[in-house]
């Protein structure tokens, strides 16, 4: 099958393609090698050793194929143990008051996470601000943006923090450990993954432009990788702002450029492209300009938004409920999703994540600027993706009714529901005493045993030492029960776990391929975290591996189990 880099790291892979072509290497022919992020993810035997992509010793150390991206953990050469070194960031008073971005990852100064944390700037961090551990220890929302302490991203990101036991250096994220104990480790930890303060989880060297670390393992280090043109030390400057650096005002989306018009929810085919027609379109759903598809009692508008009510009784109150905070047109909450708000370099909601590093920009159906595609974006008349193409003239648009195509299948349900996905089967997973104690992979997840969840989450395994917050009993008994800190259905071992059945929650292949929001937050199947970033479930997956022992064509390749060569690490298929 072909492979696919993770979602999140193949935007700035993106970049490194079209970027690192405008390199003229002089010089006579370069001898083939297979390294960096392209050759070591494309399937094929870039060097002709025999070994391709991540089984090539050249790959290695690339984060993706499980190395530390060349880092020796050492003071010369790698990071530092602990907190950075800021000498190597745009961390240093000097750095943080010249008026350029010196990292390159398109922030100045005090706009930059590395100033505003830094022990050794004076100035960049917000009066009040939760940045020391004395501050990040006392109980007390110093800087009033509702997070107290280790809550606060500035507490549990900052990685000049000691006292919040957090995932948030570049080398506990590359130690293979799980070290704020939340059951995601290294890069697999949003902490790590999403931290604009972490290089070791990049496919993009922007950002590190001063560490002296190749941190995307493609074998250019700093100035001499073009993701650091940008960067003032290679020769970059600042982009101008904006209007001067004046923040443009929040503006709806105009319903005439989407379909969120009464005319377009109503006429049966998807006009925008997004795979949605008529109600199943949120533009509709959330539209001023619609009656008839917000579900009765929705909160859509902003009396239903501000009355401390749960109107919709799907459990979140006002702001907190999506159909408030990712709505466009309503200004009663403090958020970020539309695009002027996603696109101008403010952390406009106060939660320490700007534009597109904001989940509200980010994951939000309505926003275009953050995605790498025209489709749901075919009426506007904008070059959404920057592909030089603009709606029907993209490919993406071809679904767009508006371009000629077609009704989408099942009336436009986000994910129409998969027929071949069978009730979870422990027999056709690696759980229960004999296969959690027999030291090997049987499934190919590259977890053994107790460190495999399906092990790990079954109430019935008796060889995994606790204590286990798992099983519906422990999961609904209003108590803590491994210590970690979250109770009950906040805790991952009840709501991502297939076993467990008293939480709300979306964590099994069935829940997850059944076109349903069956938690209610907003997001259906596979778009759906609970489905997409849980080990246990198969559907969301673009690879056999974890899953060789079900009988299910779980990644949709043809090849089943064993025969599907993602399976080749799995005991089972004789493989360890």
């Amino acid at each position: 099958m072909t492979r696919k880099l993770p979602a999140g790291l193949f935007v700035p892979s993106l970049a490194f393609l079209v970027l690192g072509c405008g390199r003229d290497d002089a010089g006579g022919d370069t001898p083939p090698a297979e390294t960096g992020t392209v050759a070591c993810s494309n399937q094929v035997d870039d060097d002709g050793d025999g070994q391709i992509d991540c089984a090539d010793a050249e790959c290695a150390t690339l984060v993706a194929c499980g190395g530390n991206g060349g880092r020796d953990g050492g003071l010369d050469g790698g990071v530092p143990p602990g907190a950075p070194d800021p000498s190597k960031y745009e961390a240093t008073q000097a750095l943080c008051s010249n008026g350029l971005d010196d990292d390159g990852d398109g922030r100045v100064d005090c706009d930059d996470r590395h100033c505003q944390y830094s022990p050794q700037v004076m100035g960049c961090a917000p009066e009040n601000g939760e940045v020391t551990d004395a501050t990040c220890k006392d109980g007390v929302d110093n800087d009033g943006n509702g997070f107290t302490d280790c809550d606060d991203f500035s507490c549990s990101q900052n990685p000049w923090i000691t006292v919040c036991g957090s995932e948030n250096t570049d080398a506990a994220c590359t130690d293979g450990i799980d070290n704020d104990a939340n059951n995601f480790v290294d890069c697999d930890d949003f902490a790590c993954a999403r931290s604009p303060l972490v290089s070791a989880c990049k496919m993009s060297e922007a950002g590190f432009c001063i560490d002296g670390v190749d941190n995307d393992g493609d074998g250019q280090t700093d100035c001499d990788d073009s993701d650091c043109n940008p960067a003032a030390p290679c020769g970059g400057m600042p982009a101008p702002r904006p209007d001067g650096g004046m923040v443009p005002p929040p503006t709806p989306p105009d319903p005439n450029l989407h379909e969120a018009t009464q005319e377009r929810c109503t006429n049966g085919v998807d006009d925008d492209g997004d795979g949605r027609a008529d109600c199943q379109d949120r533009h509709c759903q959330y539209s001023p300009e619609v009656t008839g598809c917000a579900a009765e009692n929705a909160e859509v508008t902003a009396e239903k938004c501000a009355d401390g009510v749960d109107n919709d009784g799907n459990g979140f109150t006002d702001c907190d409920d999506f159909s408030c905070s990712q709505n466009p047109w309503l200004s009663v909450c403090p958020a970020e999703n539309t695009d002027i708000a996603c696109a101008n370099g403010v952390d406009d909601d106060g939660n320490g994540f700007a534009d597109c590093e904001d989940f509200g920009c980010s994951r939000s159906v309505l926003v275009s600027v953050c995605g790498m595609t025209e489709a749901g974006f075919c009426l506007d008349g904008a070059d959404n993706d920057k592909d030089g193409t603009v709606d029907c003239d993209d490919s993406d648009c071809a679904v767009a009714s508006a371009c000629g195509g077609a009704p989408p299948p099942d009336g436009g349900m986000p994910n129409p529901p998969r027929m071949d996905v069978p009730a979870f089967d422990p027999a056709g997973h690696e759980t229960g005493d004999e296969r959690c104690g027999n030291m090997v992979d049987d499934d190919g997840d590259g977890r053994t045993d107790c460190d495999d969840e399906h092990c790990e989450y079954n109430p019935g395994v008796t060889v995994c030492a606790g204590p286990r917050e798992v099983g519906d009993a422990a999961c609904a008994n209003g108590m803590d029960d491994d210590g970690n800190g979250f109770t009950d259905c906040e805790d991952f071992s009840c709501k991502q776990n297939p076993f467990v059945t008293v939480c709300m929650a979306e964590s099994n292949d069935v829940l997850c391929s059944n076109g349903v929001d069956d938690d209610g937050n907003g997001f259906v199947d596979c778009d759906d975290f609970g489905c997409s970033r849980a080990r246990t479930v198969s559907v969301c997956a673009d690879s056999e591996a974890g899953f060789c022992l079900d009988e299910v064509d779980n990644d949709l390749d043809g090849d089943v189990d064993c025969a599907d060569a993602d399976c080749a690490a799995a005991a089972f298929c004789a493989g360890g």
